[in-house]
């Protein structure tokens, strides 16, 4: 995305809102107020809202190795997120579609029709995202199922018995058909990302914080001291609750402004 993106820059302008000289970009609107709401629930959904990473760190041996490995995981995602929003906003402009991808739809490297190779481009860029989720939605359903059978039947999970194989296939079952009819009901990208936004911000900021300070209060009533080998300068309490405000502060102000911004 990135490539072709900088190869339409030097090369044609992408409509008649582009400079005339290169860089063919358009006039960037670098601040606006009201587009704060898609924006933190863009950050939520796409770098905060990872329910896997319990799973997928409990195989790890050495847990004090987390900490850097999910910091270098989301610094790479954060930077490759923003330079995509940084040079697609610039040549796309006001054009730029809420699914990025699909302006490529609408993409040629110069003013004629598309060779093989561009359309072979064109359908990578735009069919990617779809198939990206499509791959991930069963494993994000059987993390979901799995949380909710461990609460609500704890002594089913791991269970080899025909109940508990029974209950753990209705929990995924229900646990996929649930976003599914959401979908049918919330069909508008912008309204999905700030609703995801809600759950996310409770899941990202609140949660965790909550989780955070009970957890220091039971190692500081057995292990009488509060840290433990994992803790670091996140693990303060001050730095938790800046982050449980920050978190009620955006959420509150992602659901104001998204609703400013549809029908204000």
């Amino acid at each position: 995305m990135i490539i072709t993106v900088l190869v339409g820059v030097y090369t044609h302008r992408f409509n008649k809102a582009s400079f005339d000289t290169k860089p063919y970009i358009q006039r960037p609107i670098y601040f606006r107020l009201s587009g704060f709401g898609i924006l933190f629930g863009t950050a939520i959904f796409s770098q905060c809202l990872h329910t896997c990473i319990t799973i997928i760190g409990e195989p790890l041996r050495d847990k004090k190795n987390l900490k850097k490995l999910f910091t270098s995981t989301f610094s790479t995602t954060f930077i490759i997120y923003t330079i995509v929003g940084i040079v697609c906003s610039l040549y796309f402009g006001k054009d730029t579609k809420s699914v990025i991808s699909l302006n490529w739809t609408e993409y040629s490297w110069e003013d004629r029709d598309p060779l093989v190779i561009e359309q072979i481009i064109k359908y990578i860029v735009t069919l990617f995202p779809v198939l990206d989720i499509l791959s991930i939605f069963p494993l994000n359903t059987i993390v979901l199922a799995y949380g909710l059978q461990n609460l609500f039947f704890p002594q089913t999970v791991d269970k080899k018995d025909r109940r508990s194989k029974t209950i753990k296939i209705l929990f995924r079952f229900f646990s996929g058909l649930i976003p599914i009819l959401g979908s049918l009901i919330i069909k508008e990208l912008p309204i999905i990302i700030v609703t995801d936004s809600i759950f996310g911000t409770c899941i990202a900021f609140l949660i965790p914080v909550l989780l955070q300070l009970k957890s220091k209060k039971a190692c500081k009533v057995v292990f009488n001291k509060e840290d433990t080998p994992y803790s670091g300068w996140m693990s303060k309490n001050n730095i938790s609750k800046a982050l449980f405000v920050f978190g009620i502060t955006g959420g509150i102000g992602s659901l104001v402004f998204s609703f400013i911004q549809k029908y204000g």
